[in-house]
């Protein structure tokens, strides 16, 4: 006699339930979290261009500053040191002050006003005799991230 044999066919391949209910919960945890990080890393992206445009624009108009300063003349401070009058190497009177929106304005002759450079949240002078020259503090803020600007410009034209 010969047994019966009973054979049993396996296909394997398709998904489970459980298979599919895991899959199903990885990628719900998986693509809110990649939008996330893509959400935070485009706005750390637009800060640190914000950051380095404002960072540029200080820098150039600390330097445009301190290059007129080193031409000038007769230098005179304010009493809270928040304005430096002086006259350039062509005898314009020239002042630098920060307004009330942190910018730092120009002037020329008294007349009009000129932006040197914004989000400054700070700007100082003193004006040194012993050293013939101006000595410049100047602070920006982006972001909340701060940034110093000093520094001491000898001036050609005396006092």
């Amino acid at each position: 006699m010969k047994s019966a044999s009973i054979r049993c066919l396996h296909d394997e391949s398709g998904l489970t339930l459980i298979e599919t209910l895991i899959a199903l919960v990885v990628m719900s945890i998986l693509v809110p979290s990649v939008l996330i990080w893509n959400r935070h890393f485009a706005h750390l992206a637009s800060m640190q261009f914000a950051r380095t445009e404002t960072d540029v624009q200080a820098w150039q108009g600390f330097y445009f500053m301190r290059s007129e300063i080193h031409d000038g003349k007769l230098f005179t401070v304010s009493s809270n040191g928040k304005e430096l009058n002086f006259y350039n190497g062509t005898g314009d009177q020239i002042t630098y002050r920060c307004n009330a929106s942190n910018q730092i304005l120009r002037q020329v002759n008294g007349v009009g006003a000129s932006v040197i450079a914004n989000d400054v949240v700070s700007l100082s002078f003193t004006v040194d005799s012993s050293r013939k020259g101006v000595t410049i503090l100047m602070q920006t803020s982006v972001g909340g991230v701060t940034l110093t600007w000093h520094g001491f410009v000898a001036g050609r034209g005396g006092y």
